[in-house]
């Protein structure tokens, strides 16, 4: 039989070590959850590394369809200016006649209308028509000098009466280089 001291010295051993290997397995498990979340987390972070990749690889694409819009719409802006120019040009080389009503006295102003030719024009009596036919196929302008718009616009219905078969646009106030007005009278 074996003394107190020695059971009691075999016991200490048997549940240190018992102690020991629960601590072990308990680590063990610990280390093996940790290693499993760390793997986890690795294969995120790839994701999400190769999701940012796709994502800056679009961001590039779209950069570079936008360099390549404003191109285009550069060159359309140079175009659509260079257009504008030769529709100007083309319309003011088409001025062929401008009638001036009234005359530049005090107190008037100038003011600018368009004309242009009634549907039924072909069907207007030669007797009626202002000027030859041939005329209105260009463009047509009435600088008229008067006080107002509706004196402008009267004085326009006493040139250009309806049977003529000649129509004309609103009447504006000219802006474009004009004659010289004349001083007002000195008082």
């Amino acid at each position: 039989m074996m003394p107190a001291l020695d059971i009691f010295a075999l016991a200490l051993i048997v549940l240190s070590t018992a102690a020991l290997g629960l601590i072990i397995v308990i680590e063990a498990s610990r280390i093996s959850v940790l290693t499993g979340r760390q793997s986890l987390l690795r294969k995120r972070l790839a994701d999400h590394r190769k999701e940012l990749g796709l994502l800056r690889g679009r961001v590039e694409e779209a950069q570079e369809l936008v360099r390549h819009r404003e191109d285009q719409r550069g060159q359309l802006d140079a175009q659509r200016a260079r257009v504008a120019s030769l529709a100007a040009s083309i319309q003011a080389d088409k001025v062929e006649l401008v009638d001036e009503l009234g005359g530049p006295d005090p107190g008037h102003v100038l003011y600018q209308c368009a004309l242009r030719t009634a549907p039924d024009f072909a069907r207007v009596d030669q007797r009626n028509l202002i000027f030859a036919r041939d005329i209105w196929h260009r463009r047509n302008v009435a600088h008229i000098w008067a006080e107002s718009p509706d004196a402008a616009h009267a004085a326009l219905q006493r040139a250009f009466h309806p049977r003529s078969g000649i129509l004309h646009a609103r009447i504006e106030r000219f802006t474009d280089a004009h004659p010289e007005q004349p001083p007002p009278e000195a008082t």
